[in-house]
């Protein structure tokens, strides 16, 4: 991946994040605001296009602050905080394969700071995880980067969400490890997407027969209010790998999506394989474009996901109403496996199919405890 191999290089991908971010929580002004401070920061030119023109009738109103703040510390990592939960909304890494892991920094003790450029009370207070049966989780993992400064990077913060502490050293440590040792076995570099959503929790059924029901969120906080920590309802991971073809296109070769819910549920579970998702069903919740970097066909990355469905007993992650009410999601029939089999057939004729992670039944292998 040519394009990480320093800050100038980064641009495309902090591009495809970044303006996704921009466009959807940010607005217009604030945009500009972040995307010149980011520019800044790292000497670089980020070109991202804007289709709106100032109109000189509003040129006069005030520049606010936006309640997104970007920060891109070194050439593997890209953090994106939302100053209104307090908490990471994403992270984007370049995860390197690891030569050796006696020389690899050590926490020691080591606290979170405050990072520059966010004011204090749009921070979390450090005082309020106390007590509350939440880590101060990273969203992007320290254990993810070897150097001493980026490692240090990390304790930024504005990278931390609220974990169910549970969750948080058992379900997603074992992803965690799985992204780390996708990159040791390929000796590739990873590129690992991670962050928080809040999805609804049940459905409130229609008064009134032919009326739509409604979806109801309940999510948890803590704090003193105004200054509230919000706690995500689940946490997600996207990883892939890269490649390029003959012509000296890129394209991904392996990929996998999570979605695990930010409780001690997991434990009801068999293994990481329960959680595996489709990547536009993420991208439906998130805002983001997670491969619009390529030219691959996003469909063929939904049926990948798909046919490694068809070989597990239960898959209980599929974002429907059925999940919500509580449902398993058997397998799939033989018609759709038939119907799957027979797009990727198609697909193959015309382009590179990417290979799913979980595939060779390593997510299998990361079971959970039963209690």
């Amino acid at each position: 991946m040519k394009f990480w191999l320093n800050h100038k290089g980064m641009a495309p991908i902090l591009n495809k994040f970044v303006s996704h971010t921009v466009a959807l929580l940010v607005g217009a002004t604030a945009a500009s605001v972040a995307l010149e401070k980011l520019k800044k920061e790292n000497e670089e030119k980020i070109i991202v296009i804007d289709s709106s023109k100032k109109d000189e009738s509003t040129s006069t109103l005030p520049t606010l602050g936006g309640p997104i703040h970007l920060w891109n510390p070194n050439p593997n990592l890209l953090i994106v905080y939302d100053k209104r939960t307090k908490c990471a909304l994403y992270s984007v890494e370049r995860i390197l394969p690891r030569d050796n892991l006696d020389n690899s920094p050590r926490r020691d003790g080591r606290k979170f700071y405050k990072p520059r450029g966010i004011a204090e009370h749009h921070l979390p207070k450090e005082g309020f995880y106390r007590k509350t049966g939440f880590d101060k989780g990273h969203c992007a993992a320290a254990a993810n980067h070897t150097n001493e400064s980026d490692y240090n990077d990390t304790f930024s913060m504005s990278n931390v969400f609220p974990q169910n502490a549970h969750m948080n050293r058992e379900a997603w440590a074992g992803l965690e490890n799985l992204v780390r040792k996708q990159a040791d076995i390929l000796q590739r570099e990873v590129i690992s997407v991670t962050g928080a959503i809040w999805l609804p929790s049940k459905i409130v059924p229609a008064e009134k027969p032919g009326n739509r029901d409604l979806l109801q969120f309940q999510s948890l906080a803590f704090g003193n209010p105004p200054d509230i920590i919000h706690v995500p309802t689940h946490l997600y991971k996207l990883f892939y790998t890269e490649n390029t073809d003959d012509k000296g296109k890129k394209y991904i070769d392996n990929f996998a999506a999570f979605v695990i819910p930010n409780d001690d549920s997991f434990r009801k579970r068999n293994s990481l394989a329960d959680y595996v998702v489709r990547p536009t069903e993420l991208e439906a919740v998130t805002g983001l474009s997670f491969f619009s970097d390529h030219s691959q066909d996003l469909d063929s990355f939904d049926l990948v996901t798909e046919k490694f469905w068809s070989k597990q007993v239960v898959n209980v992650n599929q974002l429907t109403n059925d999940s919500l009410q509580g449902s398993n999601i058997q397998q799939l029939s033989k018609n759709k496996k038939k119907n799957v089999n027979k797009k990727l057939v198609e697909i193959d004729k015309y382009q590179i199919i990417p290979n799913h992670f979980c595939e060779n039944g390593v997510c299998s292998k990361i079971r959970f405890k039963k209690k």
